[in-house]
């Protein structure tokens, strides 16, 4: 019987021009169907190529792409710019933030609760509440959005996991 090797990230590899817009319009918070439509390419290739920008930067999922993207330089965060020119910045809690801050390393809802000593619902309900204040829809909108506006800062993408 054969055994099947484990499938190890290619690092070193160099993204193609294709791979960096699609995980560049995933930090923006695009779907892959969004995605599809604005490169005038199918659904199908959109994951055919985040797929493989998933390998070759060794990464698990698409916050974890842009994560690693953003700290390799391939995706270059915007400087801090006004918050809907003439309103007011939106506030975080404490707790929000630092949630906020879990989120932007690549966890996932459970793995901030058992940091945080609190049920996943919990979380959500700080996430709903975030999203809510930064006029986003998703969770890497919401980081994305955080960062721009100085609410956390752009080192979160790679600072070691605790709590405050």
């Amino acid at each position: 019987m054969r055994k099947h090797k484990k499938h190890l990230p290619v690092f070193g590899k160099r993204l193609t021009e294709r791979e960096i817009a699609v995980i560049t319009l995933f930090w923006q918070g695009r779907s892959s169907t969004e995605v599809a439509d604005i490169l005038f390419i199918s659904k199908r290739t959109v994951d055919s190529y985040a797929n493989a920008t998933y390998v070759k930067l060794g990464a698990h999922g698409r916050l974890d792409a842009c994560n690693k993207a953003i700290s390799l330089g391939i995706i270059v965060l915007p400087e801090r710019t006004d918050y809907l020119a003439g309103s007011r910045e939106p506030r975080l809690t404490k707790r929000e933030k630092e949630v906020l801050k879990l989120v932007a390393r690549g966890l996932g809802n459970k793995q901030v609760a058992e940091v945080f000593g609190v049920k996943d619902g919990t979380v959500s309900f700080h996430l709903g509440s975030i999203n809510d204040k930064l006029q986003t829809m998703n969770r890497i909108q919401a980081v994305r959005t955080a960062i721009r506006l100085g609410l956390i800062p752009g080192d979160s993408l790679t600072q070691k996991v605790h709590a405050e």
